[in-house]
């Protein structure tokens, strides 16, 4: 799995963004591999699975872009 493409999903929290997030749940040639909110939101920090009502998913919510 490594060796499939890595999305990253600025505005996570957002409805296009939990979207997208949910889209790669059943995407067999992308991978999750990070989450970017703006600085101070509620979602920093926490994992994005959970900050969505899920299950954790194993990506951290940063508000740095790099």
């Amino acid at each position: 799995m490594g060796d499939l493409p890595g999305l990253v999903v600025t505005g996570a929290s957002g409805r296009m963004g939990q979207t997208l997030i949910r889209l790669m749940d059943g995407a067999e040639t992308l991978r999750l591999v990070g989450c970017v909110e703006r600085a101070g939101h509620a979602w920093i920090g926490r994992d994005v699975g959970e900050a969505m009502g899920g299950a954790a998913r194993g990506v951290t919510v940063t508000d740095d872009p790099l």
